[in-house]
């Protein structure tokens, strides 16, 4: 009996300390910026800051993966969605007058995952392909700036069949989520 409690006991920690774990920094507005021991997609630890589209499956975040040194890469721009997917191509705005920019397709970053979806109105568990596009900027600094002073930045997505699909994220907050990231992890 001692053995079977001793043995339960180690399998339930090894499964909590499996589990995600989430130290929020910052919760500003539309924002949210988080170190995480797992990202959605990588599967690393990573400081994140984010928005979300609602009503989709879709997110814009600024990501700064944990390197292999213990310090933090500098960050980029990315949007994770399986809404759009298979997207061949997508650019990104900032509004107002913002220049277009760029984004590229991170193929080794999609990951297949379960999503619940409505078929003829039963909901039903299927697999769909999680993308990610992503914008690099020269240096976190040149991002912070391009993002302060801005209400929202405008995603074009690009299928196959040349439908181009606009998405509009909040970058309200984003200014104080993304320094204080920063400040958090780089």
């Amino acid at each position: 009996m001692k053995l079977l409690i001793t043995m339960l006991i180690m399998v339930l920690s090894v499964k909590a300390m499996a589990e995600e774990s989430v130290t929020n920094i910052i919760e500003y507005k539309d924002w949210k910026s988080d170190k995480i021991s797992s990202h959605e997609v990588s599967g690393k630890a990573a400081c994140v800051a984010k928005t979300k589209v609602k009503d989709m499956d879709m997110s814009l975040e600024v990501y700064s993966e944990l390197s292999s040194d213990g310090g933090y890469v500098e960050p980029m721009v990315q949007v994770v969605t399986t809404d759009l997917t298979p997207a061949l191509g997508a650019t990104m705005k900032m509004s107002p007058g913002g220049q277009v920019l760029p984004m590229t397709i991170s193929l080794p970053e999609s990951k297949v995952i379960k999503k619940e979806v409505l078929v003829d109105g039963v909901p039903v568990m299927e697999d769909v392909e999680k993308q990610v596009f992503m914008v690099k900027f020269q240096d976190k600094k040149s991002m912070i700036k391009m993002i302060k002073g801005k209400n929202y930045i405008v995603g074009k997505f690009f299928d196959a069949d040349g439908e181009i699909k606009e998405v509009k994220f909040s970058l309200r907050g984003s200014h104080r989520s993304v320094t204080k990231m920063v400040e958090a992890c780089l």
